[in-house]
């Protein structure tokens, strides 16, 4: 005779089963409709609809946890020069935040420096834009933003940083110095 205990056992591994099968199945669903995506919108001649679209794409992997299926697109909309080259500094400013995202979820190194390069190329192309994009950037957003504007500054101006790290005295007296 089974016991209520074997038959709870036996349910929670069907559900456990049943649960990665479809976590699994909805992955690949959704790498499948990235790649569909992808190829409609390189094949359609208005580039402004197609690097929108791709980067809605990279912002929806992450936003799914898919971030394999967002470091493609991402590293796509970067490397492929002519696209890269009319991004504006709000999609630049979207790019480097993707980065950012992927940079917390992967062990990637190169993924902070594609942001610092998406960050600098926005202020260059367009300070003002640069500058009103990264102050309206979302909330769960604007660590990221602050963190990657940071680390562009100190590298950027390298003889400042070192006022960030100095340590000052610690101006409570201890034993020591009374």
């Amino acid at each position: 005779m089974t016991s209520n205990n074997d038959i709870c056992n036996y349910l929670k591994s069907l559900y456990n089963r049943t649960s990665n099968h479809m976590r699994s199945l909805s992955a690949i669903i959704s790498t499948i409709a990235l790649g569909v995506a992808a190829i409609v919108t390189a094949c359609s001649g208005n580039t402004d609809e197609r690097i929108e679209t791709e980067l809605r794409q990279a912002e929806m992997s992450v936003a799914q946890g898919d971030m394999v299926a967002a470091q493609s697109v991402a590293d796509h909309v970067l490397n492929d020069t002519h696209t890269y080259q009319q991004l504006t500094p709000r999609q630049l400013g979207r790019l480097s935040l993707v980065y950012m995202q992927l940079s917390d979820s992967t062990d990637q190194a190169g993924n902070v420096s594609s942001a610092i390069s998406c960050f600098r190329k926005a202020y260059t192309d367009n300070p003002d834009s640069a500058a009103a994009f990264y102050a309206t950037v979302p909330a769960e957003h604007t660590t990221r933003a602050i963190v990657l504007a940071t680390i562009t500054h100190a590298i950027d101006n390298p003889s400042d940083s070192t006022a960030i790290y100095s340590e000052e005295p610690d101006s409570i007296p201890t034993d020591q110095q009374q």
